[in-house]
């Protein structure tokens, strides 16, 4: 069956903002464009997505800063440690992230510092697999304030890291037992479309267009933070955005598709894009 239209080339990502964003608690709807990243390659660029394929937007100095303007922020005592590599005692060399189809796997047991380098300028789909680990789970990434991902075992996440210029290719695996973390190019990821399902953070490439993507959000406290970023294939209008809620229900985000969708919750949610 063929996914999307058809692709003949090869498409380079560079997608690196010099920007950082510490992500805050966040109580009630917001809405903020991101920068300009690389977004999603599109038809007629040259990429063999024979396994899957993804995102690609060229960035410039001239790009602007992601400027984060939340309804309301929850308030707190004080600022959330920032995670840091010279806590784990237990360093583990990945390797370089291909610009292909072929992913690069590392496994460890508990607490690990994972270093890799990237093939080329893309952002990364990280996906940890904690399934057979016990207690509290954390995928973060050296200087973050805020994980990507955090849950009880078993665990299962994936989430998109490396988009920003600044963020470091040493991701922090907290975990009690042994775990899997795959990292993919995300112009490689596989290409899905209409409603999806699932449960935790994912990243997903839809293939079709789409203005809107409606999310429904079950299993989760009325505090615990949703947070969806949609990044534009290139050529399509619009750009990357992000949007978070609390709470379950029915949320409506914009999402300028096809491109790359990154979902962050625990819960169990619904994705359904909207022409």
């Amino acid at each position: 069956m063929m996914r999307a239209k058809e692709r003949t080339g090869r498409a380079v990502v560079a997608l690196k903002v010099a920007v950082l964003v510490a992500a805050v608690g966040v109580a009630g709807a917001c809405s903020v464009p991101l920068p300009a990243v690389s977004p999603p390659v599109g038809p007629g660029t040259t990429v063999d997505r024979s396994p899957s394929v993804g995102p690609a937007t060229p960035f410039t100095s001239a790009s602007p800063a992601l400027i984060v303007t939340p309804t309301t922020v929850a308030a707190s005592s004080s600022p959330p440690p920032i995670a840091s590599a010279k806590d784990f005692d237990q360093v583990l060399q990945a390797g370089q992230v291909p610009d292909s189809a072929r992913a690069l796997t590392v496994s460890g047991q508990g607490a690990a510092a994972v270093q890799f380098t990237l093939a080329g300028e893309f952002a990364v789909a990280a996906t940890l697999d904690a399934e057979r680990c016990r207690g509290e789970v954390v995928l973060t990434a050296d200087g973050r304030m805020t994980p990507y991902a955090a849950g009880t075992a078993p665990y299962r996440a994936s989430v998109l890291v490396d988009v920003m210029a600044s963020d470091r290719e040493i991701l922090l695996v907290t975990a009690d037992g042994p775990w899997t973390l795959t990292l993919l190019d995300w112009n490689y990821l596989p290409l899905v479309d209409g409603v999806q399902t699932g449960r935790g953070p994912t990243v997903l490439y839809f293939s079709s267009a789409a203005t809107t993507m409606e999310v429904s959000v079950s299993d989760i406290a009325p505090t615990d933070s949703v947070i969806l970023r949609a990044f534009s294939e290139e050529g399509v209008t619009g750009g990357p955005v992000m949007q978070g809620w609390d709470g379950p229900g029915m949320h409506t985000a914009k999402a300028n598709l096809p491109g790359v969708v990154a979902l962050t919750t625990n819960g169990s949610w619904t994705m359904t894009p909207k022409p």
